[in-house]
């Protein structure tokens, strides 16, 4: 409790109440311990990752990952060992099909 009020000034009743409301999303659960209840993520990084990027893509650029890529291609630009990666990803991927 005492790290994260340092780190984002949120009181303990703050903390309390964003752990209870992402307990009841699912995001994490809680066991009992000691003086204090102990937290523990309930979804995998990786999962909620995935997830994460398919709700930009679909918000922001209506599915599309092409518009995706060239959006930050052209802000950010791409460095040669970048674009062999994903020309990598690009001819090992399957497509709609799976194959």
């Amino acid at each position: 409790m005492a790290d994260l009020a340092d780190e984002t000034g949120w009181s303990k009743h703050t903390v309390i109440t964003m752990l209870n409301r992402l307990e009841a999303k699912g995001a994490v659960r809680h066991e009992e311990g000691g003086r204090a209840k102990e937290y523990y993520p309930a979804v995998e990084k990786a999962g909620v990752a995935l997830r994460e990027t398919e709700s930009l893509l679909d918000r922001i650029y209506g599915g599309s990952l092409g518009l995706l890529v060239n959006a930050f291609v052209e802000q950010k630009g791409i460095s040669e060992t970048e674009r062999a990666q994903l020309l990598k990803i690009l001819e090992e991927a399957p497509d709609e099909k799976g194959e």
